[in-house]
């Protein structure tokens, strides 16, 4: 199996979802979740409006919406939260995520509002696969830039261990060396593991391609997924 990492396509996707016309926003955006807790209640977010990434082109409409979108604007803080069309949730209905919920949501576009959801994923879910006693971190920033006086590779027992060093010595920098999952983790088709972003199994990425989603692409990871073998 191998992972790709999914990310808005910025030759093409120039706009984001604005959410100032949620109805209870108030409530909705003030850390109403945090990274891994869900929404209390079923919210609605109606409605998000699309608008242009760059000032200049705010008062521009956008000439389509996209299947993956990025905020733009005001929107909910404290969890994972990523706007997807219809039809990109119904792929992903067939896949295996993390824990994650969908919540329902409206996007305004040319005087009408079509059908969208906000997906939720857990952000630690990938802790409960990452296996601590083969991989190993380095000292790097965004896994290729060098800003300290040598490269140090180390070996860590959790997450706070590994936050904690790199952020006493290394002003945070810290980047996969070697990143080694459980077995269990080749069911999983979506996840986001931090420094590396939105990961999609080859599989998931070969039913996004074959049903022409907008508004994304995949790069290649900067570190291979490894697995452990207990055989």
């Amino acid at each position: 199996m191998k992972y790709y990492r999914i990310e808005r396509a910025i030759g093409i996707n120039q706009s984001g979802l604005n959410g100032k016309n949620v109805q209870g926003k108030e409530e909705l955006f003030k850390r109403a979740c945090g990274p891994n807790s869900f929404f209390k209640g079923n919210p609605v977010f109606d409605y998000l409006e699309p608008v242009k990434f760059h000032e200049k082109d705010e008062d521009k409409v956008p000439e389509m919406i996209y299947d993956y979108n990025f905020w733009w604007g005001e929107s909910p803080l404290g969890g994972w939260l990523k706007p997807v069309s219809d039809k990109f949730k119904n792929i992903l209905d067939t896949f295996t995520l993390t824990e994650h919920r969908f919540y329902p949501a409206w996007v305004l576009f040319q005087g009408e509002k079509h059908p969208y959801h906000v997906l939720q994923i857990f952000r630690k879910s990938y802790l409960d696969y990452l296996d601590f006693d083969k991989s190993s971190f380095n000292n790097l920033y965004n896994f290729e830039t060098l800003n300290h006086h040598k490269k140090v590779v180390k070996s860590f027992a959790s997450m706070p261990e590994v936050e904690s060093y790199f952020g006493e010595h290394y002003n945070y920098d810290w980047s996969y060396e070697r990143l080694v999952m459980d077995p269990s983790f080749l069911d999983i088709d979506f996840i986001t593991v931090k420094n590396l972003g939105d990961l999609v199994s080859d599989r998931l990425k070969l039913a996004i391609e074959e049903a022409g989603l907008t508004g994304l692409e995949f790069h290649e990871l900067p570190v291979a997924v490894e697995f452990s073998d207990w055989s």
